[in-house]
């Protein structure tokens, strides 16, 4: 994290996004994809909030960004 952290300025902001789904259409999915040269990796949301380390989550915190909105 503190590659990406690192060049910003103080008070900026960090996004990450993933793509993750559940149920047979996305096993099938990532079957499908796995099959080619670049693995895919699914994570669960409790295993995205590591990817943060020390930095604090702010409101709404990870979750579907279609329910994102003003604060």
């Amino acid at each position: 994290m503190a590659r990406y952290t690192a060049p910003l300025a103080a008070g900026s902001y960090l996004i990450l996004s993933v793509g993750m789904a559940s149920g047979e259409a996305a096993k099938k999915f990532v079957r499908m994809y796995s099959e080619g040269p670049t693995k895919l990796y699914q994570h669960s949301p409790e295993d995205f909030a590591t990817f943060f380390g020390p930095l604090e989550l702010l409101p709404p915190g990870i979750g579907d960004a279609r329910t994102w909105g003003p604060a």
